[in-house]
């Protein structure tokens, strides 16, 4: 992992490459790694990591399972609960000590949300850490769910994976996966985090878009009433519309079974340029002026 310089996306970019070449039975994947953080107030409680996860092999990856693994061990870690919250798409721990800390693992691609807490204690159900951790466990928690753990009485030691998945990526291919970590002073402070890493990250995530040429067909350019968006109309997808510093205009969730295209009104928006990107199976966004 290095360092860019200068910092393209954020305060303090890193990148790097790994593979999987310790494993008894090695996968063929090459893993491209960003990490993005930023130091003002309302992003400077969260690290975004990002993954660009590659077949190298000759043959396809099925029901592949990304995710991140933790031990936050909070404050009095014999004390320690962990929870999730599904529309977040975020598994989260926190101390049950008085003023107690929380943290917590968000998905921020559009993308299957997996959370599966961890009792490190023997005894409490769910798999069992202290024999070890096999490859059949790992899978087991990253592919299935468990809502909570440190249940009982003011909690135990608890360790978080979340996950997103499953993925089926054919030779040559790449998937895309993307987590915010997040650190909060109480449930609400960590919420709030993870809204604006999923602003952000659909913010830094447009710009790529727009920049390799992955565009949304969208019209009229420049609009002043209302913006027409083809979408697929089986699919379900996510249209958010931000402007250029990344806050969120508005957003529309689209159910399969509609019409061909999205009208947006946009004669209350001011003036100026905005990023319309448009998630479903793959992402695409385009830049429009309101005038």
């Amino acid at each position: 992992v290095q360092k860019v310089i200068p910092s393209v996306k954020s305060d303090f970019d890193l990148t790097g490459w790994f593979t999987d070449n310790i494993s008894p039975s090695p996968l063929p994947i090459n893993v491209h790694h960003n990490s993005y953080a930023w130091s003002n107030a309302g992003d400077d409680k969260y690290v975004i990591v990002e993954y660009i996860l590659h077949n190298d092999g000759a043959t396809a990856l099925n029901s592949l399972y990304s995710g991140i693994f933790a031990d936050w061990d909070i404050m009095d870690f014999s004390l320690n609960r962990a929870e999730e919250n599904p529309g977040l798409k975020m598994g989260y721990i926190f101390s049950t000590q008085t003023s107690g800390l929380y943290a917590g693992i968000k998905v921020l691609t559009p993308t299957p949300f997996v959370h599966y807490a961890i009792d490190n204690v023997a005894g409490q159900g769910g798999i069992n850490m202290t024999d070890g951790f096999d490859t059949g466990e790992k899978y087991t928690t990253l592919s299935t769910v468990r809502t909570a753990a440190g249940q009982n009485g003011n909690g135990n030691d608890v360790i978080d994976v979340v996950s997103t998945g499953p993925f089926n990526i054919a030779p040559g291919d790449s998937v895309v996966v993307a987590f915010a970590l997040i650190a909060g002073d109480d449930l609400n402070d960590l919420n709030n985090s993870a809204t604006n890493a999923q602003i952000k990250y659909n913010f830094i995530t447009g710009i790529d878009n727009i920049n390799s040429g992955s565009q949304l067909e969208l019209y009229p350019n420049p609009a002043s009433t209302e913006v027409h968006i083809p979408v697929d109309p089986t699919k379900d997808q996510i249209l958010i519309i931000t402007d250029v510093v990344g806050r969120v205009i508005t957003t529309i969730n689209y159910s399969a079974g509609g019409n061909n295209e999205l009208i947006v009104d946009v004669s209350g928006f001011s003036n100026g340029i905005y990023i319309a990107t448009l998630y479903g199976e793959s992402v695409t966004t385009a830049k429009f002026n309101k005038n």
